[in-house]
C-alpha cells in the first residue's frame, strides 16, 4: 500500500501540449490530435522515488480562463508545479511571467518546473531563458521537451522525480488511518461534506480528538484528496469533488448577465440564478462566495457584511470616452511587478467615489464634488497613473483619499517595490519625465530650496511638495472600513434577512421573465431554422441516393439500346458490337437490373418525401445540420 503521496500540477496556455506532455509522462504514449482540456482530469502515476514508493497523483488543468483562476484553490505544501510553454509561441500567448507572478504570489515556496514543449520546431531563445531563471527564483529547472519526438521526456521525469524526493524524504509516511479515512472519503458520493459529517466519519475511522480530525484534513487537503481551508468563512466545508469547486466558479463567470446588464457586479441573490440549484443549495452559497472573495475571483464592494461583489475578469477591456485631463494634477506609482489584483482591489476601496460604475480591465473614473479623477494602469510599463482635475483644492484632497486607499491596497503585496513618483508641472508639454517623491522630501529634509526638474527648470521644492501634501480628510467622509460595526439586534437581523429574500424573490423574477423572452424568441427563430436543415437533408439525399440510381438505370438503357438497335448505322463499331455480342447471351435478364434500379429510386424518393423521420440517413444528416445552425445561432435545445 503506497502511504507516501505527492501532487503534480501541470498548468499553462491553450495549445501548449499539456495533456500530450501527462499522457507521456504517464502511460509514454503520445496521440497527435488532443482536444482541449475541459475542467480538471487527475491522473494516477506510481513512482519508486529513493527507496519508497510513492503515490503522485498528475493534476492536468483544462485551458479555459475560467480554470486559470481557480487552479490556485489546490497549491499546497506538497505540491510540485509545472508550467508548459509553447516554444513556437511569443511571451504574448504564453504569458509565463503572469503564470509565475500567481504561483509566486500563492505560494513562494512551491517549485515550478518550466517545460517548453514542441522545442523540436522551433527552440527557445537563450534570452528568454536567462530572464526567466533570473527573474523568478523557484524556477528549479527549465527543460525543452517533444511529445511527438520523446525528446527531453526523461530528462524530464527525471528532474521531477529528484524534486520529489526532495518534498517527501522529510516528511511522514501516512498512519494506518488517515489510509481508511482517505478510501472512506474516496467512496463517497457527495461533491462534499459539512464539518460536522466530516468529523462523524472521522470518528466513525477511529479518529477521536479535534487535533487529530484537524491533523488529517491537513493531509487530505495537502495531498489532493479534498479542499479545506482553516479561515472562518471556509472551514465548515470540505470539498470532495475539486470540479464541484470549479464549474461553481465557471457558472458564476459564464453567466451572461453578470458581464452585460450588471457590468460585472456580483450580488449574493444572482448565485441562485447561476448556479444549479440542486447540486449547489442555497446553504453552500456563503462558502462560494468565500472561495471567491480569497482569491480574489470576487472583491467585495463593501467593507463589512458585503452583498455586492466586483468580477475584475468579466471587466470591459473597451477603454470608455475619456475625461479631458490636460493640466490635471498627477501621480504615479511605479512597480517593479504590478499586480494584477492591485487595480481591483483599489476599486473594490474606492467605489464610493466611482462616476456611475464606470470602470474597466485597466481604469476607473472617480468623481467627488466638482473633481474627477481618472487611474488607470499600464502593464507594459508597470505602472499605475492618477490624474486628478478640476479645483485645485478639491484636486489634493481627492488625491489624497485615492492615495490613502491605494496606502491600505498596497499592504497587500508587502513584496512588491513600489515608488511614488510626481511631476514637476501639470503641462505635459514640458514636464514629461517623473519625479521620484522620496528623493525630493530626502533633498528638502537636507536644506535644499531648489531643485532643478528636466524640462523645467529650477522650481521651488517646498512649492512643489506642498502641491502632493495629503491634507487632512474630512471626518465626515472616513472609510468606512473605520466606523464601529453595530451589532444587530435578533429583529433587525430577521428584517435584513427578509429584506435580502425579497430582493432575491425580485432578481429571480426578472431573469424568469428574461429567460420566457428569450425562449419566445428562439421558437421563431428555431422553426426557420429546423426547416433549413430539412431541406439541406433531403438535398443531400437526392445527390446521395436518387439522381445515381436514376442515372445508373438511365446509363443502362442507353446501352442495351445501343447493343439491340439493327438499325443503327454504328452498329459495327467497336463499342456497339462489344455491348451487343457480350450482353446478348444475358438479355433475358440483365434489362432488369436499370429497371429495378429506377423503380427503386423512384419509390426510395417517394417514402423518404412521406416519410421523413422513418430514413436513417436523412434523419442523421438532418439532426447534424439542426445541431450546426443552433449552435451558430446560439440556441440551446
Amino acid at each position: 500500500m503506497l502511504l507516501k503521496e505527492a501532487k503534480l500540477l501541470v498548468v499553462g496556455e491553450l495549445g501548449t501540449g499539456k495533456s500530450s506532455l501527462v499522457e507521456r509522462l504517464t502511460v509514454d504514449r503520445f496521440t497527435r490530435e488532443h482536444r482541449a482540456s475541459e475542467g480538471i482530469v487527475v491522473h494516477q502515476w506510481p513512482r519508486r522515488i529513493g527507496d519508497e514508493d510513492v503515490f503522485v497523483r498528475v493534476w492536468d488543468f483544462g485551458s479555459q480562463e475560467i480554470l486559470n483562476q481557480s487552479y490556485r484553490f489546490f497549491l499546497t505544501n506538497h505540491t510540485l508545479s509545472l508550467l508548459v510553454l509553447d516554444a513556437r509561441r511569443d511571451s504574448s500567448h504564453n504569458k509565463e511571467e503572469d503564470w509565475l507572478n500567481t504561483l509566486h504570489a500563492v505560494g513562494e515556496d512551491i517549485p515550478v518546473i518550466v517545460v517548453v514543449n514542441h522545442s523540436d520546431t522551433q527552440p527557445l531563445s537563450p534570452l528568454r531563458e536567462e530572464v526567466l531563471k533570473e527573474r523568478f527564483p523557484q524556477v528549479v529547472a527549465l527543460l525543452k521537451t517533444s511529445c511527438e519526438t520523446n525528446e527531453g521526456i526523461e530528462a524530464l521525469k527525471a528532474t521531477i522525480v529528484a524534486q520529489l524526493e526532495v518534498m517527501v524524504s522529510g516528511s511522514p509516511s501516512a498512519p494506518s488511518h488517515y489510509v481508511a479515512l482517505r478510501d472512506a472519503l474516496e467512496s463517497e458520493t457527495r461533491d462534499y461534506l459539512s464539518d460536522a459529517d466530516f468529523t462523524r466519519l472521522c470518528v466513525s475511522q477511529g479518529i477521536q480528538t479535534d487535533a487529530q480530525q484537524h491533523e488529517q484534513s491537513l493531509l487530505l487537503t495537502e495531498r489532493g484528496h479534498t479542499l479545506h481551508f482553516d479561515s472562518p468563512e471556509l472551514y465548515r466545508t470540505h470539498v470532495l469533488r475539486p470540479e464541484w469547486a470549479t464549474e461553481a466558479v465557471g457558472a458564476v463567470l459564464r453567466w451572461p448577465d453578470l458581464r452585460s446588464s450588471y457590468k460585472g457586479v456580483l450580488e449574493r441573490a444572482h448565485l441562485a440564478l447561476c448556479l444549479d440549484a440542486h447540486r449547489y443549495p442555497v446553504e453552500t452559497h456563503e462558502f462560494l462566495l468565500a472561495l471567491l472573495t480569497k482569491f480574489e475571483i470576487a472583491i467585495p464592494l463593501e467593507a463589512t457584511t458585503p452583498s455586492k461583489f466586483l468580477v475584475p475578469q468579466l471587466l470591459s477591456t473597451d477603454e470608455p470616452a475619456l475625461p479631458d485631463v490636460r493640466g490635471a494634477l498627477r501621480f504615479e506609482y511605479h512597480y517593479d511587478r504590478l499586480p494584477p489584483a492591485c487595480l481591483p482591489l483599489f476599486i473594490a476601496k474606492a467605489h464610493r467615489f466611482v462616476e456611475k460604475r464606470t470602470w474597466w480591465r485597466t481604469g476607473v473614473i472617480l468623481k467627488r464634488g466638482d473633481n474627477r479623477a481618472l487611474v488607470r494602469t499600464d502593464e507594459n510599463k508597470q505602472r499605475m497613473e492618477l490624474l486628478v482635475t478640476g479645483p485645485e483644492v478639491g484636486r489634493r484632497e481627492l488625491l489624497a483619499f485615492l492615495r490613502e486607499d491605494l496606502r491600505h491596497v498596497h499592504m497587500s503585496f508587502s513584496e512588491t517595490v513600489i515608488d511614488e513618483m510626481i511631476y514637476a508641472s501639470d503641462d505635459e508639454k514640458i514636464s514629461r519625465q517623473p519625479l521620484l517623491l522620496e528623493d525630493l522630501r530626502q533633498l528638502s529634509n537636507a536644506g535644499e530650496t531648489e531643485y532643478a526638474a528636466p524640462g523645467v527648470g529650477r522650481v521651488s521644492l517646498q512649492e512643489l511638495l506642498q502641491r502632493y501634501v495629503i491634507p487632512e480628510i474630512p471626518a465626515e467622509e472616513e472609510l468606512p472600513a473605520a466606523l464601529p460595526v453595530p451589532e444587530l439586534t435578533a429583529e433587525e437581523r430577521q428584517v435584513e434577512a427578509e429584506r435580502l429574500a425579497r430582493e432575491q424573490q425580485k432578481q429571480i423574477e426578472e431573469h424568469n421573465a428574461r429567460v420566457k423572452q428569450q425562449e419566445k424568441r428562439a421558437d421563431k427563430v428555431s422553426v426557420v431554422l429546423e426547416q433549413q436543415a430539412a431541406a439541406y437533408a433531403d438535398r443531400w439525399i437526392r445527390l446521395l441516393l436518387a439522381y445515381p440510381l436514376v442515372l445508373l438505370g438511365g446509363m443502362f438503357v442507353a446501352i442495351f439500346a445501343l447493343g439491340w438497335r439493327e438499325t443503327l448505322p454504328w452498329k459495327r463499331q467497336n463499342l456497339v458490337g462489344l455491348v451487343q455480342n457480350g450482353w446478348h447471351a444475358m438479355a433475358a435478364w440483365t434489362w432488369l437490373i436499370p429497371l429495378v434500379g429506377m423503380i427503386v429510386a423512384i419509390f426510395y424518393g417517394i417514402w423518404t418525401k412521406q416519410n421523413p423521420d422513418s430514413d436513417p440517413l436523412r434523419r442523421r444528416l438532418y439532426e447534424s445540420q439542426r445541431r450546426k445552425l443552433f449552435e451558430k445561432n446560439g440556441i440551446l435545445r
